[in-house]
């Protein structure tokens, strides 16, 4: 928080709030929740059912977490979060990054690929 200010509407001291990057995630807290439209198509991960979860639990600049989903048509998407110095971290201004999230539509093949891959890789893998 920033030095506090009178506002003049008011006559009371309010703090002024310090200027946060426009961001769901940022470093130190996950947002486990993500809706996104792709080519017409509508992602939400609180709505489909999780199916399987990776992660790597190997510190916070590196934690990456991906949880294979699946919508009640069948359809199977991939939301993945990850630290600053992961490959979903995101820009959070001119030289910083943070926590960063992103969702990928998959095929039933690319999911089981996807599953065998990170049942095999260093990590907790979990089946649901």
């Amino acid at each position: 928080m920033g030095a506090p200010r009178r506002d003049p509407r008011t006559k009371q001291t309010v703090p002024i709030k310090d200027k946060q990057p426009p961001a769901e995630v940022t470093t130190g807290e996950r947002n486990l929740i993500m809706k996104k439209t792709i080519n017409g198509r509508k992602y939400d991960s609180d709505t489909a059912k999780a199916v399987a979860e990776f992660s790597n639990d190997i510190g916070e600049f590196t934690e990456v977490i991906e949880t294979l989903h699946q919508k009640r048509g069948g359809e199977f998407f991939l939301h993945c979060m990850g630290g600053p110095n992961t490959i979903y971290g995101e820009p959070r201004g001119e030289n910083w990054r943070g926590y960063g999230q992103s969702i990928r539509p998959m095929t039933a093949a690319e999911a089981e690929e996807w599953e065998k891959s990170r049942s095999e890789a260093i990590g907790n893998f979990e089946r649901f």
